[in-house]
């Protein structure tokens, strides 16, 4: 539920930071992919490929 508040923007900064200790979402991954109300999505970066890549 509290991702839903967050995703749904009904949360405030104050209650983010209580719980994440962030203002904002962070993406701290290569790829995130998840369904949200009946919609998919699939993010991810290209930022700092080479090094995940150059680790195979």
């Amino acid at each position: 539920k509290d991702i839903e508040k967050i995703l749904d923007d009904k949360m405030d900064i104050e209650e983010r930071i209580k719980l994440s200790g962030a203002k904002r979402l962070c993406l701290h991954s290569y790829r995130l992919k998840f369904n949200y109300n009946g919609e998919n999505f699939d993010i991810f970066s290209k930022k700092g490929m080479e090094k995940i890549l150059a680790a195979f």
